[in-house]
């Protein structure tokens, strides 16, 4: 059911994109703007496409992207200590993400998503969205990919949540995006 959902909300962002299907594949920012809004989904896949495509969509800007979640209902935390700015959905425990304050970071958590499902999310999400990527190993040893959002390069990783994370879990995950340097 979820598949369908999410294949029915890339069909109808494939309709409003300004991009025409047959346009050399490039990235759609179009496409990635109307998926922000799952972010107040009351379907945990469908928030976590919206905060990932947020986290895309904020094209490493801080305050773009947390306007994004905040937009949508999520409310900001600030921890000056850590750099970063937690955003939580209230009523929605099991998920958040961190901004980094300097924009070098947009990271989302599920604390009932597996890795599986949130590698599956992210290649619908790429696809829908026309945005090419490479293989490559992230910062935590597990594969990742590097990419290009807008006019952002960031390298992305999928891992388990918590403190110590492992490349695979069944039940939570965590995606990591690294804006590139330069």
């Amino acid at each position: 059911m979820k598949a369908n959902i999410f294949a029915a909300r890339v069909v109808l962002a494939l309709a409003l994109s300004h991009s025409p299907l047959a346009a050399e594949p490039a990235y759609d920012m179009g496409i990635l703007r109307a998926m922000v809004n799952d972010l107040d989904h009351h379907d945990p896949y469908m928030r976590l496409n919206g905060a990932v495509a947020a986290c895309l969509a904020g094209e490493g800007d801080q305050y773009l992207t947390t306007s994004w979640f905040e937009d949508h209902g999520w409310k900001p935390r600030v921890d000056a200590d850590m750099g970063i700015v937690e955003m939580r959905k209230p009523g929605a425990d099991n998920m958040f993400a961190w901004v980094a304050e300097d924009g070098s970071s947009c990271r989302v958590w599920s604390e009932e998503i597996g890795t599986a499902a949130v590698k599956t999310l992210l290649k619908d999400l790429m696809l829908a969205a026309r945005i090419r990527a490479e293989k490559s190993t992230g910062e935590n040893g597990c594969s990742g990919l590097t990419l290009v959002a807008g006019n952002v390069g960031y390298s992305v990783e999928i891992t388990s949540s918590g403190n110590d994370p492992v490349c695979n879990a069944a039940d939570n995950s965590a995606v990591h995006f690294i804006r590139a340097e330069g």
